[in-house]
């Protein structure tokens, strides 16, 4: 199947009339996800249901997919650095949901176990921070988090730079040392 939005749905459709595709076009139309076109699923219960479309509570994001509970720590903090920096000019305490709304726009569409993985990581990384001697610019106010305000913007950004390159450090994957190919154990 190909997937498209209602943007492109025309020129879609006459690329299918040209024999491009020859699979079922799917267009999303702000919350609702349709099928168009003549080409037809393998499955009679995708052709009913996608005929008469999916509708979603909200519009679907089509956009870029910020971060993920599986990505490394480093990736995570430069992804809510802003955030931060936000957070400290406006003086707020924030929880990790708050954060994570702020942060990453497919909030709202995750499961619950997702949630809970990333509300998991953004605590893990703020309590490092948090016990790190060298970088204490956050404070644990009960259920919540708030940004050290003796910080200056310009002070918390790199020292938010510097947290992201040590834990880019920490996770660097180590190297293969191996100067010829007898070095490496061969498959039994």
């Amino acid at each position: 199947m190909f997937v498209g939005t209602a943007k492109n749905e025309k020129r879609l459709l006459e690329e299918e009339e040209e024999g491009k595709y020859g699979l079922p076009i799917l267009i999303l139309r702000d919350s609702l996800l349709v099928k168009v076109g003549q080409n037809q699923f393998k499955s009679g219960i995708l052709e009913g249901i996608f005929a008469k479309g999916v509708t979603f509570g909200k519009r679907i994001p089509t956009a870029f997919y910020p971060f993920s509970a599986d990505d490394p720590s480093s990736y995570i903090l430069t992804e809510i650095s802003p955030i931060l920096l936000e957070m400290q000019m406006n003086d707020s305490e924030f929880s990790e949901d708050e954060l994570l709304h702020k942060a990453h726009q497919y909030y709202d569409y995750l499961d619950k176990k997702e949630k809970d993985a990333l509300r998991g990581r953004i605590g893990f990384i703020l309590s490092s921070i948090k016990k790190d001697q060298d970088f204490r610019f956050v404070l644990d106010r009960q259920k919540k988090w708030k940004i050290d305000r003796d910080f200056s913007p310009v002070t918390l950004k790199k020292a938010i730079q510097e947290y992201i390159r040590k834990l880019e450090r920490e996770e660097e994957p180590s190297k293969l040392r191996a100067t010829k190919l007898g070095d490496f154990a061969s498959p039994a």
